[in-house]
């Protein structure tokens, strides 16, 4: 005779199953003890961007977010020397699931705003405010699973080559021995006596001109901080958040994309 369980559809099993386990992650549920989540991130002030790879999207800054209580966040960071036609750059923020054996999924994503920036270098806050669409942080299907919210950059125009100088130089491995050098004088109009070196023939050592990055030049990438927080709050604190996020920025800038999972990333 068959028992009363296997009377029961498998349907309904199923949703008995889900919704224990449901229950149960309601009880695993965190208190919350502020009025907002907290995920802070150390650097303060703006780093040189690189481009990276083929410029596809990369990490300025990645939050754990596992555990999260609210379903908006707000996240900060500073911009310099974003310089319009010269080193214009993209960002958005990308929500991942990582699973126990490595393996790591984008949930959701923010619109892609372009920061085109301004004639001459500026330093200019800038402000996302996101409904980031992790599912509750404590009912995730695996007990492993882990959250995180990436700050995400590549360039739109840029970076500028580094202005390079060229100098005169004698040069050679620093395994080469010394045994072929010598050294002469040389005498100023004002009988002051400089010695520089010279190579005799078959020296290791030999004259050539060298480009390296001119002093006092910068860097040529526009740069960003991290986030200087990344933080959970409720509706009542930031009703502006949307699923697709709101960019407040002090330079030019322009909505360029929406939220598209499919464009490649820095896969870390």
């Amino acid at each position: 005779m068959p028992s009363p369980v296997n009377s029961l559809p498998p349907s309904l099993l199923n949703e008995l199953a889900e919704m224990n386990r449901r229950l149960a992650a309601i009880e695993r549920a965190p208190a919350p003890v502020n009025s907002f989540d907290r995920y802070p991130t150390a650097e303060w002030d703006p780093t040189a961007r690189g481009t990276i790879g083929d410029n596809l999207w990369h990490a300025v800054s990645i939050a754990d977010v596992t555990g999260m209580v609210f379903d908006r966040l707000e996240t900060k960071f500073v911009s310099y020397n974003v310089l319009k036609g010269r080193r214009e750059i993209e960002i958005r923020l990308a929500a991942y699931r990582h699973d126990r054996d490595g393996g790591k999924q984008i949930v959701s994503a923010s619109s892609t705003w372009h920061l085109i920036g301004s004639e001459n270098a500026f330093l200019s806050p800038g402000m996302i405010r996101w409904i980031h669409g992790i599912p509750h942080g404590w009912s995730y299907a695996k007990d492993t699973d882990v959250y995180t919210v990436e700050l995400q950059l590549r360039y739109a125009v840029g970076p500028e080559p580094v202005p390079m100088a060229r100098i005169y130089v004698l040069g050679a491995l620093n395994t080469a021995s010394t045994d072929g050098l010598e050294y002469r004088g040389v005498s100023e109009q004002d009988g002051t006596w400089y010695y520089a070196p010279t190579a005799r023939d078959g020296s290791a050592f030999s004259a050539g001109l060298l480009d390296v990055a001119a002093p006092g030049f910068d860097h040529g990438k526009a740069q960003l901080s991290g986030m200087q927080y990344c933080a959970g709050l409720p509706a009542s604190r930031i009703p502006d958040a949307t699923a697709v996020g709101v960019l407040n920025y002090g330079l030019e800038w322009q909505v360029v994309r929406g939220p598209d999972l499919n464009e490649p990333v820095m896969n870390l």
